[in-house]
């Protein structure tokens, strides 16, 4: 995974995925290297990928929050309010003070108006 982030500095970013992927096919509950190939796929201008990265993350890393944030991200990005906003709940149900996830939310009613 720390390859995959200095090859992302290095703006190489097929490098970069490469070792994301890597990092995931030894430790496939590394929520980390899901959430750094997620955004790069989404500065890259493939959110969708991002979407599918963050899907197969929360199958694996579903108990923690940050995989259904980042998930809600992801669908954001792509262009679907709705389900992001139902990983973003899903977010807030594991940790319901979380100010960042309840602005997130709020941002996604606004966008829909």
């Amino acid at each position: 995974r720390a390859l995959g982030e200095a090859c992302r500095e290095r703006k190489d970013e097929d490098a970069a995925r490469r070792f994301f992927l890597d990092a995931i096919r030894v430790e496939p509950g590394l929520l980390d290297a899901y959430v750094d190939l997620a955004r790069l796929e989404i500065e890259l201008g493939r959110p969708e990928d991002a979407v599918a990265v963050m899907e197969k993350a929360v199958l694996r890393c579903g108990f923690l929050a940050r995989a259904w944030e980042m998930l809600g991200l992801a669908r954001f990005a792509a262009g679907d309010p709705e389900g992001a906003a139902a990983a973003y709940r899903a977010a807030l149900e594991m940790t319901p003070g979380n100010a960042l996830i309840r602005r997130e939310l709020e941002r996604i009613s606004s966008a829909r108006r």
